[in-house]
């Protein structure tokens, strides 16, 4: 399975608009540590491999990314932006 650059953009920057519609002053994020899966265990069913993440950590490697544009962007960021997007849609619409 595929997704284009451009699919990719159109999807960003929807969610963009949605949480400018939602919260438009930022997002209170109220929980520190969470439970994060490896990438090699999210394929497979067997006694999955889990790591503790912190928020907090995350959301000042993010802040730097935001206001350093020297900041190398990492592939561990989108697993950052990946968890902020998770408590934000957990926070705005609870299972």
């Amino acid at each position: 399975m595929k997704i284009s650059y451009d699919e990719i953009q159109v999807v960003f920057e929807q969610v963009l608009k949605k949480i400018a519609e939602t919260a438009p002053e930022g997002v209170e994020v109220d929980f520190d540590h969470y439970r994060l899966i490896s990438s090699e265990s999210m394929t497979g069913f067997d006694d999955p491999e889990i790591d503790m993440c912190s928020m907090y950590d995350d959301m000042e490697e993010l802040r730097k990314l935001a206001t350093n544009s020297d900041r190398y962007c990492a592939f561990v960021d989108f697993d950052r932006l990946a968890a902020l997007l998770r408590a934000i849609s957990d926070k705005f619409n609870p299972v």
